[in-house]
């Protein structure tokens, strides 16, 4: 086989590997997007089930079941040498009815909305360890825990665990 006859052979090979590589990177870009916005994990409480939401989404809202309020938002985390096979709910976040509708009602105002201060927002967010039904405002020392609870090691390598992104 001659030099030319090995080049013409090897471009169809090249191209279909360079396809490829485009698919898989377009993948990747999209990764973590809903129609083109930014997602997170939800957790619907009576289904029992995660699911992905746009990042505007407020929680509770309404759950994959379709039950107002069911649905919470969840940190998920993962060792990044166990994968995917190892992703875990640490704990569930919600808003008080109050404020939720509040940060609603901005968005659709023409002025843009009201600012909160971090003192409102803590005292109004409310978190809870997955698995466990009592809630507590993430401005407690107990919420405080709750937050940074994720912040471990993994017991099989020691690697920190890291926030897991859909």
């Amino acid at each position: 086989m001659q030099t030319g006859e090995i080049l013409q052979s090897a471009v169809p090979v090249a191209i279909g590997a360079l396809l490829v590589a485009l698919a898989a990177g377009g993948v990747y870009l999209w990764r973590g997007t809903v129609a083109g916005r930014q997602t997170k994990y939800f957790y619907d409480l009576s289904e029992k089930r995660l699911y992905v939401a746009s990042t505007d989404t407020l929680p509770p809202d309404v759950g994959i079941g379709g039950e107002p309020g069911d649905g919470v938002e969840a940190l998920v985390v993962r060792c990044p040498r166990c994968g995917r096979r190892r992703d875990r709910i640490v704990y569930l976040t919600r808003l008080t009815p109050e404020l939720r509708q509040r940060m609603l009602a901005d968005r659709t105002s023409e002025s843009g909305g009201a600012a909160y201060s971090r003192a409102e927002i803590f005292q109004q967010t409310l978190v809870c360890r997955f698995g466990e039904d009592v809630w507590h405002p993430l401005s407690t020392d107990e919420g405080k825990a709750i937050r940074d609870s994720w912040a471990t090691r993994c017991p099989e390598h020691g690697e920190p665990l890291e926030p897991v992104v859909p």
